[in-house]
């Protein structure tokens, strides 16, 4: 028997800390990473601030751009994804 999986959207900044994920900003121009968590994320923006399409208005404190991206850290790891830890080749 195959096992059944339970749908369900995430597309919300609450979404995610609810399910256990993360976010991470990152400079697109001098590439280095911001130190904005997803519990100040919403603090400043709230709890209901969908991210799908959503331009943060965030600015890198090195080089002043505004040319930031945002990427979702799922809650599972490789191994658990996988079955098996990373190996690199």
């Amino acid at each position: 028997m195959k096992p059944t999986h339970q749908s369900f959207t995430i597309s919300t900044l609450g979404d995610l800390v609810d399910n256990g994920m993360g976010i991470a900003w990152a400079c697109d121009d001098c590439h280095r990473d911001l130190d904005l968590t997803l519990s100040r994320a919403i603090e400043m923006w709230g709890h209901d601030q969908t991210y799908v399409r959503w331009k943060a208005p965030v600015r890198c404190v090195r080089c002043g751009s505004r040319n930031v991206s945002m990427r979702i850290r799922a809650n599972t790891t490789i191994k658990q994804a996988t079955g098996r830890p990373f190996e690199p080749s």
